[in-house]
């Protein structure tokens, strides 16, 4: 695991959210009046829509993120193990 590519991951998890904000300032702008939460439960649809888009996301989605949410996992444990291993030899060098 070189240090490269996790910094890249937050550039790109950075961007995701500003995308997903810039999104969602540019929706509300474009509506007339708020919506509440029933008005958007109802634009959900029926149940028969929610039922497939659930099977759709633990059918196919989950199991292509699997292995880039453990890869995640792992760069994220190697950087702590570092960080914590300069602690300790911080801490014996007093």
């Amino acid at each position: 695991m070189n240090g490269f590519r996790f910094p890249i991951v937050g550039v790109l998890f950075g961007s995701a959210l500003i995308a997903g904000f810039i999104t969602y300032v540019v929706t509300m702008r474009q509506r007339s009046h708020p919506k509440t939460v029933v008005d958007r439960a109802r634009e959900m649809g029926s149940a028969e829509a929610a039922r497939a888009g659930r099977e759709f996301f633990s059918e196919k989605v989950v199991p292509e993120m699997k292995p880039v949410l453990m890869d995640l996992v792992k760069e994220a444990e190697a950087y702590v193990d570092r960080y914590f291993d300069r602690a300790h030899k911080a801490i014996k060098a007093m």
